[in-house]
């Protein structure tokens, strides 16, 4: 499965607000998917997706959410994440251990800087996500080891 790098941090907090009934759809199952099996290789990316491919600002050339940068900063935004949890462009890397490095490099407090910009942050949904990760079921079934 092919993911932006910051989609993993909006996976925390998603809520299925503000979008559309096929997106929101999109959104909980790729979550119920990796709930399910935390051995699914995810290749991390800065750029469109799967998540990407349903949502209708969504074109070829990119995101359009908020008009003809918003690519670039979504991008940006991609990069930021990467840097944090120390992975390249086009790795390939197990959902479990992309989360356990997400767990020990990512503290709510940073996505104001890895997140400047997103409209979604000023709600306080994936700093909340983040704060209470260790209680979230399906992230506690990858650090305890559950299949």
């Amino acid at each position: 499965m092919r993911l932006r790098a910051h989609h993993l941090l909006c996976l925390y907090g998603f809520r299925g607000l503000g979008y559309d009934s096929r997106f929101v759809a999109t959104v909980f199952r790729v979550i119920d998917g990796l709930k399910d099996n935390p051995q699914t290789m995810i290749e991390i990316t800065n750029s469109g997706d799967f998540i990407c491919a349903s949502c209708p600002h969504y074109s070829e050339d990119g995101c359009h959410k908020n008009g003809h940068r918003s690519e670039a900063s979504v991008r940006r935004t991609d990069d930021r994440v990467m840097e944090k949890i120390n992975i390249v462009p086009e790795t390939t890397i197990k959902a479990e251990e992309v989360f356990r490095k997400i767990d020990a490099a990512i503290a709510p407090e940073d996505l104001d800087d890895i997140c400047e910009g997103c409209e979604w942050l000023h709600h306080g949904y994936c700093v909340e996500g983040l704060k209470t990760k260790r209680e979230s079921p399906w992230l506690q079934r990858w650090e305890m080891g559950i299949r």
